[in-house]
């Protein structure tokens, strides 16, 4: 009895490697529905840091580093996620640490794992290509930007562009251009976990569908609903929103007027004052502003500084 016993767990045990292998060579089998059954978590944590040991500089390897560091957290930081990102990349997608992923999650095949349709990673998550050739333009029109040392080239990014992801995330959250599109494709929406690429929740408007609204820097005349007002947080995005900044300017530009005109009204009345004033005696501090000058003065520098932010 007890041998036949032991017979039975060997058999089981040997099915079940068997069936862990027949899963990534057809993961559409019914048995293969959970990955963690035969894929567990330390292993993917394995193949994502060989992955990142080969290719340092790739966007999914930046994430995982964020990520170890505490710099993000959530359920972005998860393996099977941080899986997606890092072996989906074009750059990545060919090594050996990312075979067992894409055995079980082929992009033209069927398969039953959940986790390949549950745990998707980054929504719309930069690839490191994109992220390059987003720097590489973003530098072409403003080069004098701090962060365009950092990414030069994108022959050989171990050297010339060693975190093209970190880099475009400081220079869009800095200031929003165009090419910083494929970056806000990933940010829009705020993901959770991800302050530290995509900017603190509540820092930026938010449009009708959810989507951050970041202010856009461009270098010719336009229009549209992503400007910076006044404030950096101060971006309409919506119709209802630009017509109410639109009302707003147009009272303030009204207020900024009726500012200049009593400026006007107590600059006649200071001189006036001034000239009624006795001489003060030769050999003393003339030309130094008097009591009466200095309030005068400071009232100027009030008026002039408010019509000017303004």
């Amino acid at each position: 009895m007890r041998a036949l016993l032991v017979l039975g767990l060997c058999l089981t045990n040997a099915f079940g490697i068997a069936s862990s292998d027949h899963c990534f060579s057809d993961p559409a089998l019914p048995n293969c529905v959970d990955a963690l059954a035969y894929y567990p978590a330390n292993a993917q944590h394995a193949d994502i840091e060989m992955a990142c040991a080969q290719r340092p500089w790739t966007t999914g390897c930046s994430l995982w580093r964020k990520c170890r560091s505490g710099l993000a957290t959530g359920t972005h930081c998860q393996a099977w996620g941080l899986l997606h990102d890092v072996c989906n990349d074009e750059v990545t997608a060919g090594t050996e640490s990312c075979k067992r992923y894409q055995l079980l999650c082929p992009a033209n095949s069927e398969t039953v794992v959940k986790q390949c349709t549950e745990e998707t990673g980054v929504p719309s998550f930069l690839h490191t290509a994109t992220a390059i050739q987003a720097m590489l333009d973003l530098c072409e029109a403003m080069p004098l930007m701090e962060w365009c040392s950092e990414c030069t080239s994108s022959q050989n990014p171990a050297v010339n562009c060693m975190d093209p992801l970190g880099s475009i995330s400081s220079i869009c959250l800095d200031h929003y251009m165009e090419d910083c599109r494929p970056w806000y494709d990933m940010c829009r929406q705020q993901p959770a976990g991800l302050e530290a690429i995509c900017g603190t929740n509540g820092d930026f408007q938010m449009d009708t569908l959810d989507n951050a609204c970041f202010g856009q820097m461009k270098m010719y005349f336009h229009t549209g609903f992503t400007d910076f007002i006044l404030w950096d947080t101060w971006v309409p995005c919506t119709v209802e929103r630009y017509i109410g900044a639109l009302v707003a300017l147009f009272i303030t530009g009204i207020f900024t007027g009726f500012l200049k005109a009593v400026r006007a009204r107590l600059e006649q009345r200071w001189m006036k004052e001034l000239r009624d004033e006795p001489p003060l005696p030769e050999g003393s501090w003339a030309f130094l502003p008097t009591g009466q000058q200095r309030w005068m003065n400071l009232m100027r520098f009030v008026f002039v500084f408010v019509t000017v932010t303004l």
